[in-house]
């Protein structure tokens, strides 16, 4: 079946609608009345389950606001009914909000100074352990519980931030953060994208509706300059700084001001804030050429394989893939396992198909549970996937735990392979993933030499680069710093390791 196309004059009439630019009362009240209804139906249903309002006594809640205070009002009505503890709020309108609660205070900053400026503003007054960050446009339901994640960073120290989920009205689709993009990946990675930290999921950008470590957060700021558009900077900022983590269960409702005109004028305004951005980062957030490789179904097959064996090695579940490189995936798990090996996959983005997962990338899996799992492990040979035709030599298209040579005492600045990258040999080009959750790279010259130089052992960053110049007859000016930033763009994105 066609998909039905909108024509041109109609869509550019519906985006007008929504965003404010045309006079429509029936659409507005529509609209309203939709999301209302929405809004009614999920606290509804969170009731049956709703916690009562706490304060942890070591957090702050810290919103920014700007020229929408019925929209700040709805949000602070769905706060105080989850949460009893502090509320700063950053207000830049022409008239700022005024409380009555005693709890929250409001930081009355010029007008439109800008999201950066109140963000900024925001965690400068905070002075308890942890901040919550949130927008005034958020809606929380009765059964979220703030203690949940205060214990999860206090179970793990070495995470500084556990963003959420944002559900957007009228919509009902949440944004996959595990995929998203930054402006640059300067820095060396705290830990690998997708890795499992105590059932939790490493992500490199969240949304704006986090719980944060205060210090954390208040070492990297956000960039005053930046009026409108502070999001991917601040995450990008934050790359290889703070250590950050995707809880799926932390869940908010988001109703864009549609139909606000006033509003809408001051934030669509970007176009300073886009320029500013461009001039900051330049053409440092350039990935690895894509080369408009796709994937076939079986290279879907093989990675999808590679991806749930990390996911199960993070979350120390033993696992065998069984049987042929058919469709769908199986996986076999023993019994007491089968459900925290899901719970990982579910929170890394697979998503539930009727009894089956689906990962958006590389396609459906099937994990079952067996009680005699001994017995198929014993008989599982997962290293004949080797021999399929077209895929790389193990362990690399199947990563295992890599068994390495002892490196030399005196190395120094040592990269190889990560074992969490999975490769395929396609002839022409190498396609390598960061796995579990992706993307996926068509590595061309020079990409593909330094995979074939580096090795599974690896070497010396000097030495690399010299044995991929010498295949070269002649070698260009500028091509040792050219390579030299290729390996550290190939660090970033997870396919290669520093040790």
């Amino acid at each position: 079946m066609r998909k039905l196309k909108l024509p041109a004059r109609l869509r550019a009439w519906a985006v007008g609608a929504a965003r404010g630019d045309t006079k429509r009362p029936v659409l507005q009240a529509a609209h309203r009345t939709v999301v209302g209804a929405e809004i009614a139906a999920a606290q509804a249903w969170a009731s049956r389950n709703r916690v009562e309002p706490s304060d942890p006594g070591n957090l702050t809640l810290v919103i920014k606001t700007f020229e929408r205070p019925q929209t700040l009002r709805r949000m602070l009505a769905s706060v105080r009914k989850v949460y009893a503890g502090p509320v700063i709020i950053a207000d830049d309108s022409q008239v700022p909000y005024a409380s009555d609660d005693p709890l929250v205070s409001v930081l009355r900053l010029p007008f439109d100074s800008g999201i950066g400026a109140g963000r900024n503003a925001l965690i400068d007054a905070v002075t308890t352990e942890y901040l919550w960050m949130a927008d005034d446009d958020m809606i929380l339901l009765p059964d979220f519980d703030i203690g949940r994640v205060l214990y999860y960073l206090a179970r793990n120290p070495q995470v500084d931030l556990v963003g959420g989920k944002v559900v957007n009205l009228p919509q009902l689709r949440s944004a996959s953060y595990l995929s998203s993009d930054l402006f640059a990946y300067e820095a060396q990675p705290i830990r690998p994208l997708g890795t499992m930290i105590d059932g939790l999921p490493v992500a490199y950008k969240v949304p704006n509706w986090y719980v944060a470590r205060a210090e954390k957060v208040r070492s990297v700021r956000y960039d005053d300059r930046l009026k409108r558009v502070d999001h991917k900077d601040f995450f990008s900022s934050a790359y290889g700084r703070l250590l950050c983590v995707l809880d799926a269960k932390m869940v908010c409702l988001h109703a864009h001001s549609y139909f606000d005109p006033h509003y809408l004028s001051f934030r669509q305004d970007t176009a300073a804030d886009f320029a500013y951005l461009a001039q900051k980062w330049g053409s440092r957030g350039i990935a690895v050429a894509h080369a408009e490789q796709k994937l076939d179904a079986q290279q879907c097959r093989v990675l999808h394989h590679a991806a749930v064996q990390v996911v199960a090695r993070d979350l120390g579940v033993e696992i065998v893939h069984d049987g042929e490189l058919g469709s769908p995936v199986l996986i076999l798990v023993a019994s007491a396992e089968r459900e925290r090996l899901v719970e990982g996959l579910l929170a890394l983005g697979w998503r539930r198909a009727s009894d089956r997962l689906t990962s958006r990338l590389w396609g459906d899996a099937e994990v079952r549970s067996v009680a005699d799992f001994d017995q198929h492990r014993a008989a599982a040979a997962p290293a004949s996937f080797a021999s399929v035709p077209g895929l790389a030599t193990q362990p690399h298209a199947w990563p295992q735990p890599v068994e390495r040579a002892d490196l030399p005492a005196n190395r120094r600045d040592w990269i190889r392979w990560s074992d969490r990258a999975g490769w395929l040999d396609a002839g022409e080009v190498i396609i390598a993933a960061a796995l579990p959750v992706g993307p996926y790279f068509t590595l061309t010259t020079p990409g593909d030499l330094i995979w074939e130089v580096v090795g599974a052992d690896g070497g010396e960053t000097d030495s690399i680069i010299a044995a991929v110049l010498d295949v070269f007859d002649e070698v260009p000016d500028g091509a040792q710093a050219q390579i030299g930033d290729y390996l550290d763009l190939l660090i970033s994105r997870g396919l290669l390791e520093r040790v």
